[in-house]
């Protein structure tokens, strides 16, 4: 929002460097990252258990493997991707920021 771009322009005129700058916005995009793989866990879960029970239901003569077997490999898959696109999307925005800055 209008806090976080305010926010590197009062960090350099207080005399902060780069690296300075840098590290909390790395931070704050893995953890909104996390957030999204979560969420996008979740939504997955939920789409599969639903979609699973209606092929089941419909279609006798397929079996659906549970959510729970494969779930784990799943969860790490998108907690990977959640942090490293966060981490990925705030360097690409602060290099920007500071390339334009100096």
């Amino acid at each position: 929002g209008v806090q976080t771009c305010a926010l590197p322009i009062l960090m350099r005129y207080v005399g902060a460097t780069n690296g300075y700058i840098t590290v909390p916005f790395i931070f704050e995009g893995g953890f909104i990252g996390l957030i999204a793989g979560v969420v996008a866990f979740a939504a997955e879960w939920l789409i599969y258990d639903r979609a699973a029970s209606v092929i089941t239901e419909r279609y006798r003569i397929f079996s659906v493997l549970e959510f729970g077997d494969f779930a784990p490999i799943i969860a790490l898959s998108f907690l990977a991707i959640g942090l490293f696109c966060g981490i990925i999307g705030s360097l690409i925005a602060l290099s920007k920021y500071l390339k334009e800055k100096n």
